[in-house]
């Protein structure tokens, strides 16, 4: 049986917008509006462009009813020739093979194995079919004073709305950095004010009592925290004005045991090290001994001292013990006669009473 299927599918898609090749896919005319060519001065018709769409597989029977109807046999006869119909365009487009299907295209496959459509550009559109192409030639109109005066007008009105739109673009790019940016100068301002603040409290300061203090010990003495910066730890330390004050700023009540100065808790000749008759360390091994030269309950006040001390030469450090700040030197010794030259020299020059503690 010899059917010209490409022509049978040419007949239905005149009354139907689409004819299934089940297996295959479907062939489906999509309205399409007049087109202009302005190079050739031609206004083409209002048609209907042919495409292919391999996802319209399922039978709907149009094809089988018209072969059945055309070539006058069964519908499973029909059905059959359709399927072989198919089976043959599948191998070909398997060997890489171009299909032609006079009247409607060309069937092929891409290199994603894909299946391809070249519509010959025939029109399934009955309401506009055999209409010819139309030429036609523009029409040239001498314009007017006033409406040249016009259209200078609105170009130049055009061009001004132009370039305040590409202003408005470039500030609307331009408005989310500056935000950001405002936002990353205020955090940082904020930074720097508490930071300001935290060091605040650190700023040297300047002795009350200037009368009668010579230059050298009021250079010397200028940084040291004055004693009323903290509050009377205990009976001992209002006595004798030498001895650094040393109870806690937070602490607005009487001190206790634990914050009083370290020398209570020492033994004020020795600290518990040899004397000067004891021999040096076995083995020549130098150890080394902290010497408290004040005690702070102010974490700030011990910080200034410790920035004291390393002016003057020393390698100071401060270390907490219970509610108090402890600020001197560690020094390496053999004798107990270098702990006490420096604890000597410690007292004279910043008005104390060293304490020397081994930790």
């Amino acid at each position: 049986m010899n059917i010209d299927f490409g022509k049978a599918i040419k007949e239905l898609l005149y009354q139907h917008d689409a004819v299934i090749l089940p297996g295959l896919g479907g062939f489906v005319s999509e309205p399409a509006a007049a087109v202009v060519d302005y190079v050739q001065s031609t206004v083409q018709p209002p048609s209907k462009k042919l495409d292919f769409n391999p996802n319209l597989v399922i039978n709907d029977g149009v094809l089988v009813n018209y072969i059945q109807k055309t070539e006058v046999v069964t519908a499973k006869e029909a059905q059959e020739a359709i399927e072989a119909f198919t089976k043959n365009i599948l191998d070909s487009l398997e060997k890489r093979e171009i299909v032609d299907l006079p009247g409607l295209g060309r069937l092929y496959k891409d290199y994603e194995q894909k299946i391809r459509f070249m519509p010959e550009g025939a029109n399934f559109n009955v309401d506009s079919f055999g209409l010819p192409a139309v030429s036609f030639k523009p029409i040239a109109r001498k314009k007017t004073a006033s409406q040249t005066s016009t259209a200078a007008t609105a170009a130049a009105t055009a061009t001004t709305l132009s370039t305040t739109k590409k202003k408005n673009h470039w500030a609307e790019k331009l408005l989310p950095w500056l935000i950001i940016l405002a936002a990353v100068l205020l955090a940082f301002s904020l930074y720097v004010y508490f930071r300001g603040g935290d060091n605040a409290g650190q700023r040297a300061e300047v002795p009350q009592e200037r009368v009668n203090v010579k230059p050298s010990q009021e250079t010397e003495t200028a940084d040291i925290p004055h004693p009323a910066d903290d509050q009377e730890s205990s009976d001992n330390s209002a006595t004798d004005p030498s001895t650094p004050i040393i109870e806690d700023e937070t602490d607005s009540g009487t001190s206790t045991p634990d914050e009083t100065e370290p020398t209570s808790t020492f033994d004020d000749q020795n600290g518990g090290l040899p004397t000067d008759s004891d021999t040096a360390t076995s083995g020549g091994t130098a150890k080394t001994i902290f010497i408290v030269v004040h005690s702070f309950g102010s974490r700030s006040n011990a910080r200034k001292f410790v920035r004291t001390l390393e002016r003057n030469g020393y390698e100071a450090t401060s270390k907490k013990h219970g509610g108090l700040y402890r600020v001197g030197v560690e020094i390496p010794y053999r004798r107990q006669s270098a702990v006490d030259a420096m604890i000597k020299e410690l007292g004279a020059k910043f008005k104390s009473k060293p304490v020397a503690v081994d930790y």
